[in-house]
């Protein structure tokens, strides 16, 4: 979780709800990233902002980013907006994952993300969950 209070995008600046991440920090052992050296090299909350700047831009939304490795798949509270983002494939030895030989990596890479992005695409929370599953 950040400890920043906005964050700046191409379309504009969104406020961070510090409301609620204060509720979080006193309610859930979550590890805040505490520079931005941390913060700049994962880049999965940078990606969505301006996605989230345009469609959200006539209310004002406050964002609450979490950085979450895995969680408990019960986010199904119809009063919030999540936004989930992955990124996908980390292929080779540095992630531990290498199902396929090198010869074959672009197309295996293509194959797992077509496959990940069905299970996405279906709404069906389950067969995420069986996709991550299978391809840790």
């Amino acid at each position: 979780m950040t400890n920043k209070t906005f964050y700046d995008n191409p379309i504009g600046r969104l406020q961070i709800n510090k409301k609620i991440v204060s509720e979080l920090k006193a309610a859930i052992p979550f590890c805040f990233l505490s520079n931005d050296n941390i913060e700049k090299g994962e880049h999965s909350v940078e990606m969505q902002l301006p996605f989230i700047s345009y469609i959200m831009a006539d209310t004002e939304c406050k964002i609450i980013p979490i950085l979450i490795g895995s969680a408990p798949y019960d986010l199904q509270d119809s009063s919030n907006f999540f936004v989930i983002s992955s990124d996908f494939c980390h292929w080779g030895s540095k992630f531990n994952f290498t199902p396929f030989q090198r010869s074959d990596i672009s197309r295996g890479i293509r194959n797992l993300d077509t496959m990940e992005m069905k299970s996405i695409e279906s709404s069906e929370v389950n067969k995420y969950i069986e996709y991550q599953e299978k391809n840790k």
